[in-house]
């Protein structure tokens, strides 16, 4: 196992012994007096780390624009080959078919 150079991640390793119970492999310490929180601390996060590695990717979200006159408009449209950013922008300064950015519309919303 290779550890940061700290003197005290050291010796906490050192006096760190793994026992197994019933419910598996535990780290304990031979004497109540001795400390491994930090031992514990990495061993939990080491664990974290490989269980996140299996994880796929989150999907990639299609943002979509709700228009007052048009309804929810996601920009699809077969031959537009414009990128999303610029279909949006492209709504947007052309007036957004009547949308408005929340807490810019008008005031009997």
């Amino acid at each position: 196992m290779v550890a940061y150079p700290d003197d005290g991640i050291r010796l906490a390793i050192s006096r760190a012994v793994v026992r197994e119970n019933a419910r598996g492999l535990q780290i304990t310490k031979e004497k109540s007096s001795h400390k491994i929180d930090v031992v514990v601390a990495l061993a939990m996060a080491a664990h974290a780390a490989v269980q996140q590695s299996h994880v796929k990717e989150p999907p990639i979200v299609q943002p979509a624009i709700y228009s007052k006159n048009a309804g929810w408009w996601d920009g699809s449209s077969g031959s537009d080959t414009r990128t999303t950013p610029q279909k949006f922008y492209d709504f947007y300064n052309n007036g957004g078919g009547g949308s408005y950015w929340p807490g810019s519309g008008p005031r009997e919303w």
